[in-house]
């Protein structure tokens, strides 16, 4: 996390809260220790609305206990981002459910497309199958790439 910051004090890693480790690991600690913050989409989001003009400063000079639980760490930024904004903890709520919710929608619109690829490829006939893998894999590409390599060095092959 060190290198994340490079020269600065601090760091920011904005990411899809998601995609942050649900119940503990390191990664909350060594945040704290190596003042880098954890932020989700969510929050940035939350923050871009109801934070204008307000400094952040104390977003990223949070101290608190270090420890690796995942919800110790985001009550403590849900608690420090209301006292910057002095917005409601409903109204961040709010933000976090949109985020979720819009992932759920992307992963459902991400499910149907796969399905329907299968669907599509289990219609294929043997021949169009074969053809698709071999293009897929860009086997032709491939050799090509051999033959151009092989003439390069002097082969005749």
């Amino acid at each position: 996390m060190d290198d994340w910051r490079r020269n600065n004090t601090f760091a920011l890693l904005v990411a899809p809260l998601y995609q942050f480790p649900q119940k503990s690991s390191q990664i909350y600690s060594q945040a704290v220790e190596r003042n880098v913050t954890l932020l989700s989409y969510a929050h940035l989001r939350f923050l871009l609305r109801h934070a204008q003009g307000k400094p952040i400063v104390p977003l990223l000079e949070r101290k608190s206990p270090s420890s690796n639980n995942s919800s110790n760490y985001w009550s403590q930024l849900d608690f420090t981002i209301l006292e910057i904004t002095q917005a409601k903890e409903e109204t961040l709520q709010q933000f976090k459910d949109e985020d979720k919710n819009y992932a759920i929608e992307i992963g459902k619109q991400a499910i149907q497309y796969w399905q329907k690829h299968i669907e599509s490829y289990q219609r294929l006939t043997h021949a169009q199958a074969v053809e698709k893998l071999i293009q897929s894999q860009k086997i032709p590409q491939r050799i090509q790439s051999i033959k151009h390599t092989l003439r390069a060095i002097g082969s005749t092959t």
